[in-house]
């Protein structure tokens, strides 16, 4: 079983304003072909060190560079935290969501190499 810290998890809503949601397509033998937000699980290194809500910032930046090579470890600023009512926190548990706005930049530094 799961340690308390190991349940923590943090997810990206990255979106453009002409080409919507990313989302990432994958498939696994329990669901199947889908797709999901960029994220993954909080660290206990990070968790070590941070409160929960910083923890799982360097978290959602992390797994945006694991999962698609958007590096924002310089401009965390660009993340902001997703705050939900009370209820639907609760069915959240420890869950963190934080809300990217892609610039076409973005992208360019992919299609790069990260060169400008």
């Amino acid at each position: 079983m799961e340690s308390p810290k190991q349940n923590y998890r943090a997810f990206i809503l990255a979106w453009h304003q002409e080409h919507g949601v990313l989302l990432l397509q994958a498939e696994k033998k329990k669901k199947g072909l889908h797709f999901h937000l960029p994220g993954g699980r909080v660290d206990e290194l990070e968790l070590a060190r941070l409160d929960p809500a910083a923890a799982s910032l360097a978290a959602a930046v992390r797994e945006l560079l694991e999962e698609t090579g958007l590096d924002l470890s310089s401009s965390r600023q660009r993340l902001t935290r997703i705050c939900f009512g009370t209820e639907a926190q609760q069915r959240l548990g420890s869950r963190f969501f934080f809300e990217l706005q892609l610039r076409d930049a973005d992208s360019l530094h992919l299609q790069c190499g990260g060169e400008e």
